[in-house]
């Protein structure tokens, strides 16, 4: 008589420690790549000097920040399954990622955690993720431009300006493009590319774009512009007006000479 096989769906118990470990591992390694890139000492010989309260008011603006970017997240996702900490939870460790990886890589780990935390698909994700990169580009546009009223920028400042509007109005057109033509470019993945051995094309097109589903409906456009301008205003508040007053700088971290 045979025997009947395992059941591999079984819970392993050597996985109750390998995700803390790897928790902790990634802490540490994150704690020592931050660390080859601070000036120690700098930081030390600063807050000797930093205005406690207006530190203080950072890390409200900070905070704000990052609920703002969950509320909005959430929004664009358009799920009533996932909690916020779980979304919390994928930012913090993207925005980690993209600090450690180049090309802002950090967006795939993002789509990746927030598929394992519950949502529909990867590829819905990063449908959404690039629909967050259109607000993020507009709200940028309309900072610089409401800024230039009061303040003249330099010319330095022309470059970068025009391309962000380039970089704004290409996303907006090849997102929006993506999702009108949606079942004629569907239908050209399924016809052309699909081959036996080669991904489903047509379907992972279908996935994507539908992240993309908020550009077709105006109340949701609204709250993510609503929080959009929150994001935005509470960034600006903390690097424009907290960071001199504190006594550092707002440009991030330095390499050590």
């Amino acid at each position: 008589v045979l025997s009947p096989l395992p059941d591999l769906r079984q819970p392993r118990p050597y996985l109750n420690w390998l995700r803390p470990g790897l928790g902790l591992l990634l802490s540490v390694g994150a704690t020592l790549w931050l660390v080859t890139f601070l000036d120690v000492r700098g930081v030390w010989l600063a807050l000797q000097v930093i205005n406690y309260g207006w530190l203080g008011i950072g890390f409200l603006t900070v905070f704000l920040t990052l609920w703002a970017r969950v509320r909005r997240w959430q929004l664009l996702l358009d799920t009533h399954q996932l909690r916020a900490s779980k979304i919390l939870q994928a930012l913090v460790l993207g925005q980690l990622l993209n600090l450690m990886l180049p090309l802002r890589l950090g967006e795939l780990g993002r789509a990746y955690l927030i598929a394992k935390n519950g949502y529909a698909s990867q590829l819905q994700a990063l449908g959404t993720i690039s629909l967050e990169k259109l607000y993020d580009l507009v709200m940028l546009l309309a900072l610089i431009i409401g800024l230039s009223w009061g303040f003249p920028l330099p010319p330095s400042a022309a470059l970068g300006v025009k391309v962000s509007l380039i970089s704004a109005i290409a996303l907006f057109l090849g997102l929006s493009t993506l999702l009108w033509l949606q079942p004629y470019l569907k239908f050209k993945a399924e016809k052309y590319l699909s081959r036996p051995g080669w991904p489903q094309l047509g379907r992972i097109f279908e996935r994507f774009t539908l992240g993309l589903a908020g550009l077709r409906r105006p109340r949701l456009m609204l709250g993510a512009t609503g929080w959009s301008v929150l994001v935005w205003f509470t960034t600006a508040t903390t690097r424009g007006m907290l960071s001199p007053r504190c006594g550092t700088r707002a440009g991030g971290p330095r390499r050590r000479a």
